[in-house]
């Protein structure tokens, strides 16, 4: 509306300054009007130049921290930007996107800026993060460019730091028990494989040596034994579900897990974390917490959800048949419940799920 009111006012002068024949004051028209011309242009020359990316500084972020955003604006032009405002917005997989806040400032000429913004997105989850609007202030702050949709780079939100009270009794029995079945299985005299030949390190013991190749290499050279894998119970990621799952499903989802691998971890349960992707099973194993966060993280980025029932009990027989037989399971899945044996022994609420699992205790 400015613009209009002043390129009216501009043509009134101009035709009066015409219509009377004040050559000074026609001249001063002109000229202001090259001027404007001039500044227009620069401005769509600047927004056509300037460059805009994002870094993160860490690769995710977690719930209650917020995730940080380093923005790098480049301006290769002889001009400098006097001001301009760079809108930011994060969305959840595809939902709509949630203003965030707005990064204000001014770039050299052959020079560029770095702004960091904390962004604080409430729900875990695979998030995007975008420019979606930049304005652009000639060298006076007549004449602004909007443009839109400059680009996104997606990050990961972690869940917060809940640990959930197992009843770990049942568990640990069937883990006892599983074990004295390997032992008897594998009882004999087979020596174990040799995985890795390494220089020989000081305190390592003397029969690790590998005195043939030793001798060969001139170098002491030691041998490294591949340990026998011991089944460790699995917490089975379970994203099936019959409709759209809205965003506080989803959070609550991803918080159960984390919080579910904590409690394992504090009754110093080693287990697997596994899901399915793309015709595939991944499995990782969790001890710590760092460990339990890469987990979710990956679940997160490359896990797929399942929406037919008949795909879904494939998936769930194959996940069975390469866990192994007897190898306790945990499922957790999109309806927030916990199935052990095909027996819930637990169900959440989404909207106080961050309640039941600080005061209840969850039998596995």
């Amino acid at each position: 509306m400015k613009k209009i009111i002043w390129a009216v006012i501009w043509c009134a002068l101009f035709y009066l300054a015409a219509y009377m024949r004040l050559e000074g004051i026609l001249a001063f028209v002109l000229v202001s009007g090259m001027m404007a011309v001039i500044l227009f242009a620069a401005s769509c020359y600047l927004t056509s130049v300037l460059r805009i990316s994002f870094r993160f500084p860490q690769e995710e972020g977690q719930k209650g921290e917020g995730i940080h955003v380093v923005v790098c604006i480049q301006n290769p032009s002889f001009l400098p930007i006097s001001r301009f405002a760079l809108h930011i917005c994060y969305s959840y997989d595809g939902s709509g996107a949630e203003k965030e806040g707005i990064l204000q400032g001014m770039v050299p000429a052959k020079s560029s800026a770095e702004m960091e913004l904390i962004l604080l997105p409430r729900y875990c989850g695979v998030v995007t993060v975008s420019a979606n609007a930049l304005d652009i202030w000639d060298l006076l702050g007549i004449f602004c460019r909007h443009v839109r949709e400059l680009g996104s780079q997606k990050t990961v939100l972690l869940p917060s730091n809940l640990s959930m009270r197992l009843d770990t009794v049942r568990l640990k029995t069937d883990m006892i028990l599983l074990l004295e079945q390997e032992e008897q299985k594998g009882s004999g005299n087979i020596p174990p494989d040799v995985s890795q030949i390494h220089p020989y390190q000081e305190g390592e013991p003397l029969r690790f040596v590998h005195w043939k190749l030793t001798a060969r290499t001139d170098e002491l050279m030691s041998r490294q034994f591949s340990e026998e894998t011991q089944p460790l119970p699995v917490l089975f990621l379970d994203r099936w579900r019959e409709e759209e799952m809205d965003l506080l499903q989803m959070d609550a989802f991803w918080e159960i897990a984390a919080a579910c691998s904590r409690g394992f971890i504090n009754s110093d349960i080693t287990h697997e974390i596994m899901w399915y992707a793309d015709g595939d099973f991944y499995r990782r194993e969790v001890s710590h917490a760092s460990q339990c966060l890469l987990a979710m993280k990956e679940a997160m980025l490359y896990g797929q959800e399942c929406r037919d029932q008949k795909q879904r009990s494939e998936v769930l027989d194959r996940m069975y048949q390469i866990v192994g037989r007897g190898v306790p399971v945990i499922i957790l899945d999109q309806s927030l419940a916990i199935v052990r044996d095909g027996v819930k022994t637990a169900q959440f609420s989404k909207d106080s799920y961050r309640e039941e699992i600080e005061k209840r205790w969850t039998s596995v």
